[in-house]
């Protein structure tokens, strides 16, 4: 929609442990004033809708180390119990993650996250017997073409 920002449409399916749900999305994503990464996006299904909102930024420690600071909120609009989501703000995950250029396209990277339930998510969880808050680890590659 502009030189910085983009709109985004298509779906998402929830396949892990849970039942698999079904979603419509549509957000906005792109680089907000002083380079902070932004992304906004609505999701509707058939339980209800939700939202995520995504927040991060790339510190140059050199020309090709980078470390980015991350935070993600998610929110639903119904309880799915089955699912152990609840209504209103779910979960809040915040990462640091440091990668390295190798080229433009290809960048392995090492990260840590802490993941956080809130409201009802958290009741949801904790009364399943699993922590309400973890920390993740992270090695992966990004590369794009």
């Amino acid at each position: 929609i502009s030189t910085w920002w983009n709109i985004l449409v298509g779906g998402r399916y929830d396949l892990d442990s849970g039942p698999g749900r079904g979603w419509g999305a549509i957000g906005i994503e792109g680089i907000a004033p002083w380079l902070f990464h932004v992304s906004a996006t609505a999701y509707a299904g058939e339980k209800g809708a939700a939202a995520k909102v995504q927040v991060s930024y790339d510190q140059l420690i050199t020309n090709r180390l980078i470390l980015e600071p991350e935070a993600e909120l998610k929110a639903y609009s119904q309880t799915d119990r089955a699912r152990r989501i609840g209504a209103g703000a779910s979960d809040l995950d915040a990462g640091l993650r440091l990668e390295y250029q190798v080229t433009r396209k290809v960048a392995p990277y090492v990260g840590v996250v802490w993941e956080q339930t809130s409201g009802k998510t958290a009741d949801l969880v904790q009364a399943a017997g699993e922590p309400r808050g973890d920390v993740l680890f992270a090695v992966g590659l990004r590369s794009w073409f």
